[in-house]
């Protein structure tokens, strides 16, 4: 699958600063997120059921995972020096685990 872009190079130019604002806020953000995700999923569902909660965080890290990957397909398009910086996927992948 190819990123289709149209447009002039300032157009690439203004979406590679976007791709890599949005990868350099991920980076810094991202372990925190998953943890406040942990704590909110199991505070909304402690009352229900400890496993349904384990099902959905589950479920909202598995989204998060494969939105992630999307994002580094497109980088890879666009612009594959801005990986250098990226949060790995094995990374990512680890810090889902601690949460099983």
């Amino acid at each position: 699958e190819t990123l289709a872009l149209e447009g002039s190079s300032g157009d690439m130019t203004s979406e590679k600063a976007l791709a890599k604002k949005i990868m350099d806020h991920f980076r810094g953000a991202w372990q925190d997120a998953i943890q406040e995700l942990n704590t909110l999923v199991h505070a909304d569902f402690s009352g229900v059921s400890e496993a349904l909660a384990k099902e959905v965080l589950k479920a909202a890290l598995t989204q998060l995972l494969l939105y992630y990957t999307r994002f580094v397909e497109v980088l890879k398009q666009m612009s594959p020096d801005l990986l250098k910086e990226s949060v790995t996927i094995p990374s990512i992948m680890y810090e889902i685990k601690k949460f099983r």
